[in-house]
């Protein structure tokens, strides 16, 4: 993840779960062909960590990672296990 001195200064506050959620949506941005890292690649990176508190609170509202990838309708541009949660 390419980063300026304010946003690893920003990561340097977050916890390892919250690093890797984001590292993962920046993955998933960039399989889909995106320069950017939008809400939906966020909610499927935050869904990536299925042992943090955020991917245990979505899931028990009914919010997997594979319903948010349906329901997003989300194809990669490349097989990424950042996207399938592998």
């Amino acid at each position: 993840m390419n980063t300026s001195r304010d946003f690893q200064e920003f990561l340097n506050h977050l916890t390892e779960n919250a690093r890797l959620s984001l590292q993962h949506a920046d993955a998933i941005a960039r399989s889909f062909g995106n320069a950017y890292v939008g809400t939906e690649h966020i909610l499927l990176g935050i869904l990536s960590q299925s042992n943090s508190i955020g991917a245990k609170m979505l899931d028990a509202s009914g919010v997997s990672l594979d319903r948010a990838r349906t329901t997003l309708k989300v194809e990669p541009r490349e097989s990424s296990d950042m996207v399938t949660g592998k």
